[in-house]
């Protein structure tokens, strides 16, 4: 399978608009039935968004649900050092999130939210963004950048983003936004 032409106008908007395109994998799953079938599961995805890679051609790649374990964290990573396959070298990840993992804290006083997990379970979006801004503003008090995750799939996550960036800018804080691939780490990375 390849693209559909509608996909391809979104992701060139996207390229067009800034963004960076990663890899998420073709078949969305938790888990695969080997190693093999991961491996395919990135280079089929990496070959269809292969047009709307950055010019560095770094993949950058996140498992569904964050899925993830040591061997192959070491396997894809060693690949970018010199392993046998050259068609590994370019990736880059997992790439984790630190904000948007869980719905964390009490009604009231939440300490961290994932919107899906929010629409799930009934919270309201400014609920939701509440738990968003804390970790955000948790991890800046701990001299922490942000990664946040957020999915697309629900209207109201377009309402909760908006929420979210309202919240930023009444801050007394000169936030800046970068992408993955053009931010600077001042800390490790964090650990599996």
């Amino acid at each position: 399978k390849t693209i559909s032409d509608n996909n391809r106008l979104i992701l060139s908007q996207l390229v067009a608009e800034g963004h960076l395109i990663g890899n998420h994998t073709w078949a969305h799953r938790n888990t695969y039935r080997s190693e093999a079938a991961f491996e395919q599961s990135l280079l089929r995805t990496s070959t269809a968004i292969g047009d709307f890679l950055p010019a560095s051609k770094l993949i950058f790649f996140r498992t569904p649900g964050g899925v993830w374990n040591r061997s192959r964290a070491r396997w894809v990573n060693l690949t970018r050092t010199g392993a046998p396959d050259p068609d590994f070298a370019w990736y880059v990840g997992p790439i984790f999130w630190n904000a948007g993992g869980s719905l964390q804290g009490p009604r009231g006083n939440r300490r961290n939210a994932a919107d899906w997990e929010c629409w799930s379970k009934g919270v309201s979006i400014r609920e939701c963004a509440d738990g968003y801004l804390a970790k955000i503003r948790a991890n800046y008090t701990e001299g922490k950048p942000s990664v946040v995750l957020m999915h697309d799939l629900r209207v109201q996550t377009r309402e909760l983003l908006i929420y979210v960036l309202e919240g930023l800018a009444r801050d007394d804080v000169n936030w800046q936004f970068k992408r993955l691939d053009m931010a600077r780490w001042p800390f490790a990375r964090p650990s599996l």
